[in-house]
């Protein structure tokens, strides 16, 4: 009997640290797998380069201006638009790159 307490006590200990760290991780877990989705279905001639500056200019802006949460939201947006489509032009990538940084003109 207490055998068994200790070790449901352990099991709920690891669930609850697996979620903890999880959701510390949530968003590189997101940003990895948008970006790796973008990569995939952008067309061969669109710079590879660009696409993971442009990711890497969003995080940091997003952690250094403590807003995390709206790097989310835009990650998720793309996300969206990349689950309804086997690939993307050009255009269509400029565009989900725009909506990391809205104020860049050119990419």
């Amino acid at each position: 009997m207490k055998v068994t307490r200790v070790v449901i006590i352990l099991l709920l200990l690891l669930g609850l640290s697996s979620v903890l760290l999880l959701r510390s991780y949530r968003l590189e877990l997101v940003e990895v797998a948008v970006l790796h989705a973008l990569l995939e279905r952008s067309p061969s001639d669109f710079s590879r380069q660009v696409i993971l500056d442009a990711f890497d200019k969003a995080n940091q802006k997003a952690k250094e201006e403590k807003r995390t949460s709206v790097y989310l939201d835009q990650l998720f947006r793309i996300s969206q638009r990349l689950e309804k489509v086997q690939s993307v032009n050009s255009d269509q990538v400029t565009e989900m790159l725009l909506v990391l940084n809205p104020l860049a003109s050119q990419l």
